[in-house]
């Protein structure tokens, strides 16, 4: 789960009410050939992961990028190609990003793709954990580094598409096409399945009012996915409680403040 607190940690926005201070965590909406989901990235624990993929979005190298190698009850990869008309061209990698193997490779984790003989090799390609493959990723090659995970839905959609009939592409477009899903069985553009677009999204805490009697909370952003309002007396204890669950409204007022230092926090399930 992701957190949003005033003063942001582990997946948080961490937010005091007397001492606010506006942060946001970072979303990536993927529209896929089963619908669109969201990635929550780990931009404040995996930084120079997260700030390398947000490069190749921003230069538009994901714009119909697509799914190039699937291994059902492992990963499904993407981000090497990208479909312009007829032609499938390699994305221009970038430097190599440093390794950051802070999270575990989770089922519906993202993790990018490296070199097998070099942990330092990470540039475009990345792959979703279509299952728990912590304890295989999360050791070989210095581990793999998990840069973020899906939200909501999200996993129903990666298995629908690991469902995806699989071709050995080999001979024609070279080794990295021998695990190619395809949804029908020929090498055409509409066989692929495409990523249309990546787009980047925030929520954000937009305002924190602290009357004395009340705190108000107001946030944007999270879209469709409900967050969980807790409160603590300490940021660094686990003594937090649900005080609004599952709420969509982007709004909360806590009308039974703490006395005294009081944290909130959104929580992401």
């Amino acid at each position: 789960m992701k957190f949003l607190t005033a003063f942001f940690c582990f997946f948080p926005l961490w937010f005091f009410a007397s001492n606010p201070a506006v942060h946001a965590v970072t979303m990536a909406r993927f529209t896929t050939h089963e619908g669109t989901f969201d990635v929550l990235l780990y931009d404040k624990q995996t930084p120079l992961t997260v700030a390398n993929f947000l490069n190749y979005v921003r230069r538009g190298d994901y714009v119909n990028t697509f799914f190039h190698r699937s291994v059902p009850g492992f990963v499904l990869q993407g981000g090497g190609f990208q479909l312009e008309g007829s032609t499938i061209y390699s994305i221009a990698a970038a430097a190599p990003v440093p390794n950051e193997p802070v999270f575990s490779n989770l089922r519906g984790t993202i993790a990018m793709a490296k070199l097998g003989s070099d942990p330092n090799s990470a540039t475009c390609q990345w792959f979703f954990n279509l299952a728990d493959n912590s304890a295989n990723l999360d050791f070989q090659n210095g581990g793999f580094t998990v840069f973020g995970r899906v939200l909501g839905n999200g996993t129903a959609a990666l298995d629908l598409l690991a469902g995806v009939p699989i071709y050995d592409a080999s001979s024609q477009f070279g080794p990295a096409f021998g695990q190619l899903p395809l949804l029908q069985p020929n090498l055409s553009p509409n066989s692929l399945l495409l990523i249309p677009t990546i787009a980047i999204t925030s929520i954000r805490i937009t305002k924190i009012v602290h009357t004395g009697s009340s705190v108000s909370i107001d946030w944007s952003g999270a879209g469709p996915h409900p967050v969980d309002v807790e409160r603590a007396t300490s940021p660094a204890g686990d003594q937090w409680s649900v005080i609004s669950k599952a709420n969509t409204s982007g709004a909360f007022t806590d009308s039974s403040p703490p006395q005294g230092r009081g944290f909130y926090r959104l929580v992401l399930p």
